[in-house]
């Protein structure tokens, strides 16, 4: 699971849309590797944030499609946050991929 209640609640969401169980453990990885990244407030975190975590990827030298897939499920997360009243507005919506 997660290390955020936010994450896990949204990995609950995800269970119940019936994702496969390794769907589930890549959301997993994705946002217990976001929280180790950041120590911003998921209300507080901006644009700004989620570039510099992104470059963090990049400089690892994951590759564009893993950098993709990564961004993707971050940014579903902040989607969701957003439409569940958890913050209120996702820094992510116009968040480019890589």
């Amino acid at each position: 699971m997660s290390p955020h209640p936010l994450g896990n609640a949204f990995i609950r969401c995800l269970r119940r849309k019936n994702r496969s169980p390794e769907t589930l453990r890549q959301y997993a990885l994705a946002l217990k590797n976001f929280f180790a990244f950041t120590n911003v407030p998921l209300s507080q975190v901006t644009r700004a944030d989620l570039e510099q975590w992104q470059q963090h990827l990049a400089d690892r030298g994951l590759a564009v499609s893993t950098r993709e897939e990564t961004g993707r499920k971050i940014l579903l997360f902040f989607n969701w946050l957003e439409e569940a009243g958890h913050i209120f507005a996702g820094p992510a919506r116009e968040l480019p991929l890589p």
